[in-house]
């Protein structure tokens, strides 16, 4: 297994998001009623939809008092259990490599619905994300989540959801797909919506590039010889070089065969505004 340059405890994620969702139900204002058309509707979708996957299961998230309660309805042979468990024991089962970047992502989708400001609407729109969860032979196994809101408060933050898994075949340490969720309306993309949390993700990853690797990526997404514009020397360049295509591998969660491609990606993907 890869090592990687993010890969914090399952706790330190867990206690990271419970506190976030603590305070968001905390400081919620006036709650909007649990949508029980919604709810009924998923259900029937989970079931219309499993018939098409050789494994499926769905859980309903309840913020409201800072816990994460998870029901499972899936074969036991899947994940070993039919009973509720915890968000705790959810994440053990999450690849450690990705628990830093669904942490993240869970956070710009909860960012992206409250400066919209979507209120009721964001219950119609459904996030999807990919992930690699571990079933009962210890195996990590690709599974595609749906998340959608049955309840938020009056900002817009969520307070409950419903979540659908369906399965997509043995995870491998290489030929990973980028690691990217995205919003759907009734199965169509919402430009909107996904512009907004790649703005915002686009803010993070910079975070994790020294100035002179920002420069440095920004010249190859203008075709630049960067060696020249930078006067770099060549250890010094190669040292750069890698370390930015082993940040970006992490971040993304997938291989590039060089740091002039990963940060072109980053480019083409909108991950990165140029200055």
């Amino acid at each position: 297994m890869r090592s990687t340059l993010l890969r914090p405890s399952h706790q330190v994620v867990y206690e990271t998001i419970r506190k976030a969702m603590t305070s968001m139900a905390a400081s919620a204002g006036q709650l909007q009623p649990l949508d029980l058309g919604i709810f009924t509707q998923n259900i029937q979708n989970f079931h219309e939809e499993a018939g098409k996957f050789s494994q499926a299961f769905y859980s309903i998230v309840n913020l409201t008092a800072g816990e994460f309660s998870w029901q499972y309805r899936q074969s036991e042979t899947l994940l070993s259990s039919t009973k509720p468990i915890s968000l705790m024991q959810f994440l053990e089962r999450v690849h450690p490599d990705y628990l830093q970047m669904y942490q993240n992502w869970a956070m710009i989708i909860n960012q992206t619905a409250y400066s919209l400001a979507l209120g009721r609407k964001v219950k119609h729109y459904v996030y999807h994300i990919s992930l690699p969860l571990k079933i009962a032979n210890n195996t990590y196994h690709w599974f595609t989540q749906h998340s959608i809101a049955l309840q938020t408060d009056d900002s817009g933050y969520y307070v409950s959801h419903f979540n659908y898994y369906h399965y997509n075949g043995k995870w491998f340490s290489h030929n990973r797909p980028p690691f990217l969720p995205y919003v759907t309306n009734n199965g169509e993309p919402v430009p909107d919506v996904n512009q907004a949390m790649t703005r915002i993700a686009a803010r993070k990853i910079r975070e994790y590039f020294t100035p002179t690797e920002q420069a440095l990526m920004e010249w190859y997404m203008k075709g630049e010889l960067a060696s020249e514009k930078l006067r770099m020397q060549p250890h010094t360049l190669h040292e750069h070089n890698r370390r930015i295509l082993k940040m970006a591998e992490n971040l993304l969660l997938t291989d590039f065969k060089s740091a002039r491609e990963a940060a072109l990606f980053l480019f083409e993907s909108e991950l990165w505004q140029l200055e």
